[in-house]
């Protein structure tokens, strides 16, 4: 799994404030990208490059063809009635043992914590001093705000 928490809590903070309609639009367009993600996985794993001048014209017809077989699938389910759908749930148990049985309790933790600004500062510009840059940093807020001060007392 793959989580970048600054991405997830922007998710999130986007995410709750829609409403179903518009909730229901993100869901949607996410598994899209997963059939395109699992698509463009499967032709690189063929040994396709994502070069390759046909690349994009190959992941198109690749991630059309698992949403057909997605849809066809999805379509035999609404045939089931109840007892089918019931065998069926059996059926996928053993091949696959804890996909209906497994129950998840998701919790999202977020931690945010504050890192001291020399960390930041180094790890951005490892290259500069931090003190140096620090120092005229600091000259040059403290003129600006002289600048300010003295043209709001001239109004």
């Amino acid at each position: 799994m793959n989580i970048n928490s600054d991405n997830l809590q922007l998710l999130y903070s986007f995410f709750t404030d829609l409403n179903d309609k518009y909730q229901k639009k993100v869901i949607e367009y996410v598994i899209r990208m997963g059939f395109e993600q699992k698509a463009e996985e499967a032709l690189l794993s063929e040994g396709g490059k994502a070069s390759d001048y046909l690349f994009a014209e190959k992941l198109k017809t690749k991630n059309a063809d698992y949403i057909k077989r997605a849809n066809d699938f999805a379509k035999t389910l609404y045939q089931l009635d109840k007892e089918g759908l019931a065998q069926l749930m059996f059926v996928m148990e053993n091949l696959s043992p804890g996909s209906f049985t497994k129950q998840d309790e998701i919790s999202i933790t977020i931690n945010s914590k504050k890192i001291p600004q020399k960390d930041v500062f180094d790890k951005n510009f490892p290259d500069l001093d931090y003190s140096v840059i620090r120092d005229k940093a600091d000259k040059n807020f403290t003129r600006a705000t002289e600048e300010t001060s003295q043209k709001k007392n001239r109004i």
